[in-house]
């Protein structure tokens, strides 16, 4: 049987309980499941992305287990307008359940309604995790 694929954000979801997300993420490779994050921070902020993980205690876990990080190929104003904020988050939301269908996610944890929703409509299980803090910039 194929391996399943877990994929997690980071905004809201990971920087929320890192702890419980590390202890996870670590349990989940070392049952052999893939593990995935998956994140709406543009791609060239792959750099201060990782020294966020980093700073959260996940260096060690991301390099252990080779686990892959997805973040999103295309650019957009940051902070945004909030006029513009509901378009950007359906792109987002687009993007990631397109991903999870790519990578063969099998469950996504995020705090965005719009990610779960577009996950759930294209087949893929997605778990809300209401967020508990601000963005952690």
């Amino acid at each position: 049987s194929r391996s399943m694929h877990i994929a997690i954000d980071i905004d809201g979801t990971i920087t929320d309980h890192p702890e419980f997300y590390r202890r996870l993420m670590h349990s989940w490779c070392e049952a052999n499941y893939v593990v995935h994050i998956l994140t709406a921070r543009r791609e060239r902020e792959r750099p201060e992305t990782l020294d966020l993980l980093g700073s959260l205690g996940f260096g060690q876990v991301l390099y252990e287990h080779d686990i892959k990080m997805h973040m999103y190929p295309h650019e957009y104003p940051w902070p945004w307008a909030e006029e513009e904020g509901v378009r950007i988050k359906q792109q987002h939301a687009a993007w990631k359940a397109e991903m999870c269908v790519k990578e063969g996610i099998s469950v996504l944890y995020d705090d965005c309604p719009l990610n779960i929703a577009a996950c759930v409509a294209v087949g893929v299980y997605a778990i809300h995790v209401p967020r508990m803090k601000g963005v952690v910039a």
